[in-house]
């Protein structure tokens, strides 16, 4: 059994082994780790997930986040993706492919620590949901 909180690096081994190549739902996956402060997901095959659907939501003392090599050219569902995410500061999703999604309600809403993002690639012409997706982005 793998206790997250007991051996943060037995869980990064984990990560790293993690085989993720038919996976086509990551909804919730990381859901509510506020105790993960780095999370290296470079290693993630995710040409096939279709939702990632509240992926990230709750991480609350994440820091660091790497999803360099995320293919999300068939991700149709992206809200609440980053939901409440309030301790990180860069958030680099440039490279994600959104041409299909469809889905993007709250995706960043309550990201109040975040500086620096770049969503210059983001094509939402398709997004048919986009509600609060920047929500309290700003800081009081």
């Amino acid at each position: 059994m793998l206790v997250l909180n007991d051996d943060k690096s037995k869980f990064d081994k984990f990560l790293q082994r993690l085989d993720t190549k038919n996976v086509t739902n990551m909804s919730q996956m990381f859901t509510g780790c506020s105790g993960l402060k780095n999370l290296y997901l470079n290693n993630f095959d995710t040409k096939n997930v279709t939702s990632m659907s509240a992926m990230f939501s709750g991480c609350s003392g994440l820091e660091n986040l790497y999803l360099n090599n995320f293919d999300t050219k068939n991700v149709t569902n992206m809200s609440l993706m980053f939901y409440n995410y309030s301790s990180l500061k860069n958030l680099d999703i440039n490279n994600f492919d959104t041409i299909i999604v469809t889905k993007m309600s709250h995706m960043l809403f309550n990201c109040s620590g975040l500086e620096n993002f770049n969503l210059d690639n983001f094509d939402t012409k398709n997004v048919t949901d986009k509600s609060e997706i920047f929500k309290n982005m700003c800081s009081n």
